[in-house]
């Protein structure tokens, strides 16, 4: 948010409808806000954990290396056989 203009808009406040009506405006735009950071914490907790960082460096590795990347070939397809088992 520009501070230059919220500071505008409330000191053009000259009655207390409007005072209620920029009071509801922000508490509005906190909670929309709120929302949005809560969001983005259960983001970063569902896709940062140490098993899916470790297997991302692992795919990285295999993108550049023939060698590595048969063994993530590989461990994908075992791990696909184990999942679609249980």
């Amino acid at each position: 948010m520009n501070q230059a203009n919220n500071t505008s808009d409330y000191s053009s406040i000259s009655s207390l409808k409007e005072l209620k009506f920029q009071r509801k405006l922000l508490s509005s735009r906190i909670e929309h806000q709120e929302a949005m950071i809560m969001y983005k914490i259960q983001v970063v907790k569902e896709n940062v954990s140490p098993s899916r960082l470790l297997y991302m460096g692992f795919e990285s590795v295999a993108a550049r290396n023939s060698v590595v990347n048969v063994a993530f070939k590989t461990f994908n397809t075992i791990r696909s056989i184990i999942t679609n088992r249980g």
